[in-house]
């Protein structure tokens, strides 16, 4: 598993409990990760902690040419 400060952490969490609401989908990708009784808390949190940590390194790339 990556390892998250806090802030991201809560990131994580929060982005985690979003799939709730969305149906399973992943706010980072759109991906249908979780559909009803099909997939673990420990198998969404790691692919939502990939997805995050993708998007970040995607951001401060994006960021360090400007």
């Amino acid at each position: 598993m990556i390892n998250l400060g806090k802030l991201e952490d809560e990131i994580v969490a929060y982005a985690t409990a979003t799939l709730v609401y969305t149906n399973g989908v992943c706010p980072f990708c759109g991906e249908e990760i979780a559909k009803e009784g099909s997939i673990r808390l420990i198998d969404v949190r790691e692919h939502i902690v990939r997805e995050y940590s993708l998007w970040v390194r995607s951001y401060r790339r994006l960021m360090s040419r400007k």
